[in-house]
């Protein structure tokens, strides 16, 4: 304990120091062998530094203050890449700095390339394992690892995300028909269409919006161009087969831009693509989602099997009755808004608004 008290008291004069060295401009002109963006600014709202080996003096590493008080250290950011051992040497002289400063944690941000730095971290400085982040334009991936500064505290790091976000497009025509499409099942040598029709869609790119994602995946799947209108509902379940995951999925609603238009699907994931009237969905499909989707958000309940014997007729009767001929128009949906704190950047948050007339009562019940 004695030693760790005077670990602080040390790194917290050194902060003294380096501020005071800050604040004179006078004593810095002096001190000509080293550079002034080398000198570790401290108390601001964006905590960088730099290292120098000028006269034999070691600062700390560069680092970039982090929501929650985290630091982050990226080893493509240095002007002057050092060597494994010497980022080691430089990232034993930032931690004390960090911890001095109330910071609550570090995250080193490491190309795959330098993967010998991950065993020194872990072993010299406990820092453990958060996640890799996939290779993209300019680098060959990155290695993020993370230690939690505060000795005797809970860790309040939380996991790398864990949840996987997609997106599908229910296309509703003018003349109520929905865009479905059937995927490719089995192996490759030996493919079968899926037994279910469905709606088009599929995982979001990274940075993508609702929106941006549900007209992509239509237009990919099936060719057909659509505007966005509204999040009409989504799904939330856990343990997927891949990894162990979750899974976030939303349905919105697009209209597109040609009545009927032509299909052209994408003969690597699509099978089979169709334009079908609700009225014959309601009559022979039962996908769960879209069955769900059609009885909440448009108040089109199928009726139990065998209560009738005319289902072609029965559902073309109940969408003109909910539609009025015109097309279907969702009772409820969740649009855009903006959500700002401060100066900060507009948050796009979905909100349930009334959409069509607003009614709230489902057709079709007994």
């Amino acid at each position: 304990m004695s030693a760790l008290r005077f670990a602080g008291t040390a790194a917290a004069l050194l902060a003294r120091t380096n501020a005071f060295i800050l604040s004179s401009p006078c004593l810095v002109d002096t001190l000509t062998s080293i550079p002034r963006q080398a000198v570790h600014s401290l108390g601001s709202s964006s905590i960088r530094c730099s290292s120098s080996d000028t006269s034999g003096v070691v600062f700390p590493l560069p680092f970039t203050e982090l929501p929650y008080r985290g630091a982050s250290v990226d080893i493509r950011s240095l002007e002057n890449l050092p060597s494994d051992d010497k980022f080691l040497e430089l990232l034993s002289r930032s931690l004390p700095i960090m911890v001095a400063q109330d910071l609550n944690s570090c995250w080193l941000r490491i190309p795959t390339h330098r993967s010998a730095i991950v065993a020194g971290a872990s072993s010299q400085f406990g820092f453990e394992l958060h996640h890799v982040d996939a290779p993209a334009a300019g680098n060959d991936g990155t290695i993020v690892m993370k230690k939690w500064l505060r000795e005797g505290a809970e860790d309040k790091i939380p996991p790398y995300p864990n949840t996987q976000v997609g997106c599908a497009g229910l296309v509703m025509s003018e003349n109520n028909e929905i865009l479905l499409v059937k995927e490719w099942s089995g192996p490759l040598n030996n493919r079968t269409p899926s037994a279910m029709w469905k709606l088009p869609g599929g995982l979001l790119d990274a940075g993508e919006s609702f929106a941006e994602a549900s007209t992509r995946e239509v237009l990919e799947e099936t060719g057909v161009q659509c505007d966005y209108e509204s999040m009409l509902t989504l799904w939330h379940r856990h343990g997927l087969a891949m990894h162990g995951i979750s899974d976030i999925y939303v349905v919105a609603l697009l209209k597109p831009r040609t009545e009927s238009a032509a299909i052209t699907t994408d003969p690597a994931e699509i099978s089979d693509c169709r334009w079908m009237k609700v009225d014959k969905f309601l009559a022979t499909q039962k996908h769960p989602l879209i069955t769900r989707i059609l009885e909440t958000s448009y108040g089109l309940k199928k009726r139990d099997e065998g209560s009738g014997d005319d289902d072609a007729q029965y559902y073309a009767d109940l969408v003109h009755a909910v539609g009025g001929g015109e097309r279907l128009l969702p009772r409820i949906v969740m649009k855009e808004h903006d959500v700002r704190f401060g100066t900060r950047p507009a948050i796009p948050t979905y909100v349930g608004v009334p959409g069509g007339d607003g009614s709230s009562k489902v057709l079709g019940t007994p």
